[in-house]
């Protein structure tokens, strides 16, 4: 439960980010992925050569190779973030679309319990649309869609913490209730 909690605060902060910051979005996301890429590859490497001396050749130059590589890559994401926009935009168009799919389907399942209502899928169903739109035109409406997928982000952020409280309430109303009879 705590790491839907806390997946779910990240999905509201990065619809927060994509809200407000919505012009400046995209390449302060590439940035980050490139940070991403280069923090731990640049841990890895001092690891690698301060707290393994045991590691045979091959597996030293191996993973020094994988983790320069890594850092090269990180590094030119965080210098060059337009090169890779387009890639990127395409590649959250296609994360959001199986998010959305995923969402989709999770509710659908908890259909039986009755706990939740139709509108509880608008969003879900927001962003599949606009995944794919943004998929088809990554450009010429990534601001637009940066501000839809960002409000549809704090909805669904909230939506799920909401579902994973009234759920673990019953859940544990439900286990209360079958311990006394």
């Amino acid at each position: 439960m705590r790491s839907d909690f806390v997946r779910n605060l990240v999905i509201i902060f990065v619809g927060m980010l994509l809200v407000f910051m919505n012009t400046s979005t995209m390449p302060l996301l590439v940035r980050v992925v490139g940070v991403v890429f280069f923090v731990p590859a640049f841990i890895s490497l001092a690891n690698l050569f301060f707290a393994r001396p045991g590691l045979t050749a091959v597996g030293v130059t191996f993973s020094t190779l994988i983790n320069v590589g890594s850092m090269a890559f990180g590094l030119w994401l965080v210098l060059s973030p337009e090169v890779f926009m387009d890639l990127f935009l395409k590649l959250i168009a296609v994360a959001l679309f199986l998010a959305a799919a995923y969402r989709i389907y999770y509710l659908y399942r908890l259909r039986a319990d009755n706990a939740i209502t139709w509108k509880m899928g608008v969003a879900p169903m927001l962003v599949a649309v606009a995944s794919a739109v943004l998929f088809a035109y990554p450009f010429k409406v990534a601001s637009t869609l940066s501000l839809l997928l960002g409000l549809c982000a704090v909805f669904v952020g909230l939506t799920d913490i909401f579902l994973v409280l009234m759920l673990g309430n019953r859940r544990r109303g439900h286990r209360a209730g079958n311990s006394v009879t």
